[in-house]
């Protein structure tokens, strides 16, 4: 498979994750058409959180008022994401190579929760950048309760993970951010499954 010169890989070209440690600045649009040519198959992933999953007794302070239906739906995207975002720290921290510089829950000016990671090449010691984004995106289509503030117990919310790759140094990457986007969202997968979540 042709790689992009780029050295750069990301699922959501339109709309990439923001780096917060690392200083890369925007995607450029000229690289645009040769990442999604070269790694076509990359997407990101969408997670469905059950209404029963947000009343488990692990759940963050504050979350189980989003759980029990007392606040309005804001509040409980927000729980869904944080248990999205549980099992995304799981599977950065299971990765091989990588040290976790940020984990962050929301802030006052954006809910996105976010993971960022520095990866060390296995040969050549190279150092390459990860940013992981959890957002809330939206409801299944069972949640709606006519009249009602809650969720019913056969409702879901979608949470949706994306994933950027970006190497410091290099003029090519031969396709080792793509892999390690590859990589991370199988162990995501599983981190899900474990959790009694569903990777859609």
């Amino acid at each position: 498979m042709k790689t992009p010169y780029a050295f750069h890989a990301v699922p959501d070209l339109e709309d990439p994750p923001a780096f917060v440690v690392a200083r890369h600045g925007p995607l450029p649009e000229a690289w645009k058409a040769n990442i999604r040519a070269a790694y076509g198959d990359l997407a990101p992933l969408r997670v469905g959180v059950p209404a029963s999953a947000l009343s488990d007794a692990q759940q963050h302070p504050g979350d189980a008022a989003a759980a029990s239906g007392s606040v309005g739906t804001e509040a409980g995207h927000q729980a869904a994401a944080n248990l999205v975002l549980d099992a995304v720290v799981a599977a950065a921290k299971a990765m091989p190579r990588w040290e976790l510089v940020l984990t962050q829950r929301g802030t006052t000016t954006s809910s996105d929760l976010l993971v960022e990671a520095v990866a060390t090449t296995r040969l050549m010691r190279f150092r390459d950048d990860i940013i992981i984004r959890v957002r809330a995106e939206a409801t299944g289509r069972q949640e709606a309760v006519a009249g009602g503030s809650g969720m019913e117990a056969g409702a879901q919310m979608i949470v949706r993970v994306d994933v950027r790759s970006k190497s410091r140094l290099g003029k090519g990457d031969l396709g080792a951010n793509a892999a390690r986007i590859r990589a991370f969202l199988g162990k995501l997968r599983a981190e899900l499954v474990a959790a009694e979540l569903k990777p859609l």
